[in-house]
């Protein structure tokens, strides 16, 4: 007789039907579940069946490695039937109705008696957390709804050479990008300063632990982050020895990045910088047309073109040229 009511509903009045339908559907599309506060109408509660039923859920769910997830399933649940939570990869048991069966405390159950709306929260989500979750209804025949959880682990990366030589005076400027689609775009990011514990005859204080940049430290340092692009930016203007170190760029919920940095005073032997003419601007004394002073000012280099040219002089210019007028010593 019901189901003959239903049909009849179904017919006579489609138009009402479609319309709480696609109310339905909307109402389980949201993801952060908030354990029964989004409550349906009270005009949808009238709706019951005899038997328990899925409305459709997103397939899938993601989320950044660090933070909290929830995934709520609309389930017309019937007199004495129980909704459980099942972790596919291994079976394993979350919970069942409101009481939790995991020891993993991270795992939570949300419902409020009488609505249909069955939450399954996660926080501080792990890449071992990825994988196919399952609401399932004791129902004959038994009824289950999948979704796959996808975790993120954003990676940062730092353009250029992992290290980089510099002079003194110079300005330093480090460019790191957040790799792990557009969701990870908008974490915020934080610039870490680990100074060396010796450079430039100096010792610096502290060296051991990093310092957190532009937070009231040095002057002169600027952090840009633009979160649409995911990309940062950190320059360091008139960089001494002081500003020698490992710079981190370090997003949140992301795997850091580091680049050393090394700042040489104009004093420093030139043993001691064989990478500096790979990051320092290129100059007129080290073209190839242009001998730099360091080769004309060694003996060794232009003392035998010398003598030789002085020779040449004379065997052109004075052939006949005479020491001591004795034909012994003439050059003809």
């Amino acid at each position: 007789m019901e189901r003959d009511a239903r049909i009849s509903l179904n017919t006579t009045r489609s138009g009402s039907t479609i319309k709480v339908i696609i109310a339905l559907t909307a109402l389980n599309l949201f993801d952060m579940g908030g354990g029964g506060q989004n409550l349906p109408p009270p005009f949808l509660m009238r709706i019951v069946t005899d038997w328990g039923q899925f409305l459709p859920p997103p397939p899938r769910a993601t989320t950044l490695i660090g933070k909290a997830i929830s995934r709520t399933f609309n389930v017309m649940l019937r007199s004495g039937s129980e909704v459980s939570w099942i972790r596919r990869k291994d079976l394993h048991v979350l919970t069942v109705m409101d009481f939790t069966y995991t020891t993993d405390a991270r795992f939570k159950v949300y419902h409020v008696e009488g609505q249909p709306y069955w939450t399954l929260h996660l926080t501080k989500a792990t890449h071992q957390d990825q994988g196919k979750y399952e609401c399932q209804v004791s129902s004959q025949p038994k009824m289950y709804r999948r979704f796959t959880l996808d975790v993120i682990v954003p990676v940062a990366r730092i353009l250029g050479s992992r290290e980089v030589f510099m002079k003194a005076g110079s300005d330093i400027n480090i460019t790191c990008m957040v790799d792990g689609g557009i969701q990870v775009r908008t974490v915020p990011v934080t610039w870490l300063h680990l100074p060396i514990a010796t450079s430039g005859g100096g010792t610096l204080p502290n060296s051991s632990s990093a310092v957190r940049l532009n937070s009231g430290g040095r002057g002169g340092v600027q952090v840009v982050t633009d979160r649409h692009a995911g990309t940062s930016w950190l320059l360091v203007t008139k960089a001494t020895w002081r500003d020698a170190g490992n710079y981190t760029c370090h997003p949140n919920y992301a795997t850091p990045a580091t680049v050393t940095v090394h700042v040489l005073d104009e004093e420093t032997p030139a043993a001691m910088q064989p990478d500096l003419q790979a990051t320092a601007q290129p100059s007129d004394s080290s073209s190839p047309l242009h001998p730099s002073s360091a080769w004309m000012n060694s003996p060794n280099t232009w003392l035998p073109f010398l003598i030789l040219h002085i020779a040449v002089h004379f065997l052109v210019f004075y052939p006949n040229y005479c020491i001591r007028d004795t034909p012994k010593y003439c050059y003809r």
